[in-house]
């Protein structure tokens, strides 16, 4: 029996500086949407804990975990990035 994402908390890659809010980013994603993770879905549930974060920053910590290989992107039809754990 498989265990649900949120049973394995995303690690940091190596190189990446462990702030704040990339901690919170990382122990917010396994606890994903049906849809997955868009930026303003996310900026909106780390500032529900607290964590004030901007747009930019979102968006860098989201690509530099696609590119890592934590996370995967797709574009919906509206354009919209949707981002999965990996």
């Amino acid at each position: 029996m498989a265990l649900p994402s949120a049973a394995f908390p995303l690690t940091l890659p190596a190189g990446m500086r462990a702030t704040r809010a990339m901690q919170a980013l990382l122990s917010l994603l396994p606890a994903q949407p049906p849809a997955g993770w868009t930026e303003a879905l996310v900026e909106a549930a780390l500032q529900q804990r607290g964590i004030g974060v901007n747009r930019v920053t979102v968006y860098r910590a989201l690509d530099r975990l696609t590119q890592a290989g934590r996370l995967v992107r797709s574009v919906d039809a509206q354009r919209t990035g949707r981002y999965w754990v990996a």
